[in-house]
């Protein structure tokens, strides 16, 4: 059986580690990490998805070796008994809405075809039996190849979910739209030539929506995205940055919506092969897309890449994002926000330890902003043991990095934030294939 959460150790941890005295806003005030809660029993767990609500409630969904599990956290702050939602493991994709909805997206198996199956969480009644969201037909040789979905939702409870599927002899982007008369039949947003990877959803809170992803057609990369609306539905697809030459396409760009029509896109240009790992921002306020803004420039004398991009944004037409950025030493984690008025800031490094960061999440809400990250406890080439930290952004600093797991080796955390203050982050912890699930709740207002 597990050690409890080492509440005291993780305190000497917090006042001696690296000089930090934990976050506090600029008032001096601390800052409002509830403390880890350990929210399964079971071992093997990981792939940690959370969504949270306006009203506090919240969603955790993991995978064990035995299938998916899912606890709901009340607002009070209690978790339910963790329940098993089917046999599979594959990886998942979560949101929340206003309403108390929570939308989930995965690729299953539907008979002998790979496709996109989803179910919902409905407040008082619990997890909807699996629904198919792709089509059949819509592949050559590969038997309904849909995969890597994402899934966003609108506050009315409405949700899209998006993915890659084989039709044409190319994977193209689809997607589908929820409604309170089910799911629609899927649009085919990516129609021009080249393979398609990387899609990414966001929607606003009237239910505009934005996808955005790579595409390769023997010559060139292209950034491109389409967008909904309500009354007009998809519009055709946009090129918004394209460069000759076989980039990295593992670098998925990340799309975030403000405003009443107001989107974000953000990719290093190390998918597209450039010299150097900057970071491009490209922003439309529901008219035609802005110019690019070059938002984690490179200087000879801070070389290196960008990658593993984080992003999100709120009504507030505020945008945070958050980045890796690789050099000589080891991995250091960056944001830069932008402000409706003022545009994007000076990045600036949130962690200045001489270990490596990874796998950075970011949540937005209120013109705040929350990003946990897994950090290093021993240098580069040792044995790395990972542990989740967080800073907060309370409208006008960030906060001092922090540690909000237990001193134990930790798994890519997962971030949602909402109105109040209100934040949540989970992630699995423990042994190799014996780690178990975590959360830990922010109550405070930024």
């Amino acid at each position: 059986m597990r050690r409890a959460p080492a509440l005291g150790l993780l305190a000497f941890l917090i006042a001696c580690g690296d000089g930090n005295q934990g976050p506090q806003a600029p008032d001096g005030s601390n800052l409002g990490w509830s403390g880890p809660q350990r929210i399964g029993q079971a071992a093997g767990a990981g792939g940690m998805q959370v969504a949270l609500d306006a009203q506090g409630t919240g969603v955790a969904v993991w995978q064990e070796p035995s299938g998916t599990l899912a606890a709901t956290l009340g607002s009070t702050g209690t978790w339910s008994p963790a329940e098993r939602l089917d046999g599979e493991t594959a990886p998942r994709a979560l949101d929340a809405a206003g309403s108390g909805f929570f939308h989930l997206a995965w690729r299953g198996v539907d008979g002998a075809a790979a496709a996109i199956l989803a179910r919902r969480f409905v407040p008082g009644q619990g997890w909807t039996a699996p629904v198919r969201v792709s089509q059949g037909g819509q592949t050559d040789s590969f038997l309904d190849d849909a995969s890597r979905p994402d899934v966003a939702v609108a506050p009315d409870g409405s949700a899209f979910v998006a993915w890659r599927q084989i039709a044409g002899g190319d994977h193209r982007i689809w997607a589908a739209r929820h409604t309170l008369a089910g799911w629609d039949a899927p649009d085919l947003l990516a129609t021009a030539t080249g393979n398609a990877s990387g899609v990414q959803v966001a929607v606003d809170g009237v239910g505009n929506a934005t996808c955005a992803w790579l595409a390769f057609d023997g010559t060139a990369v292209t950034l491109r995205a389409a967008r909904f609306t309500p009354a007009g539905g998809w519009r055709p697809e946009e090129d918004l940055d394209r460069h000759v030459g076989l980039g990295d396409m593992s670098h998925a760009p990340a799309v975030a919506m403000a405003g009443t029509a107001e989107a974000f896109v953000v990719v290093p240009t190390a998918a597209f092969r450039l010299p150097r790992g900057e970071l491009m921002a490209y922003r439309t306020s529901g008219g035609a897309w802005e110019p690019p803004a070059q938002i984690a420039e490179l200087t000879p004398a801070a070389p290196g890449t960008s990658f593993q991009v984080a992003l999100d944004a709120d009504a507030s037409g505020a945008a945070t994002v958050a980045w890796l950025l690789s050099g000589t030493g080891p991995n250091d984690l960056w944001a830069n926000r932008y402000v409706r008025g003022s545009g994007w800031g000076m990045p600036r490094r949130l962690e200045t330890r001489t270990t490596n960061a990874y796998t950075p999440a970011v949540a937005a809400a209120e013109g705040g902003a929350w990003v946990v990250w897994l950090q290093a406890e021993t240098p580069q080439g040792g044995v790395e043991l990972n542990r989740v930290w967080s800073s907060v952004f309370t409208g006008a600093a960030w906060s001092a990095p922090m540690a909000i797991n237990t001193d134990e080796r930790a798994q890519p955390p997962d971030l949602d934030a909402t109105m109040g203050g209100r934040a949540l982050a989970a992630w699995s912890q423990g042994p190799f294939q014996n780690e178990t699930p975590w959360a830990n709740r922010f109550g405070a207002t930024p």
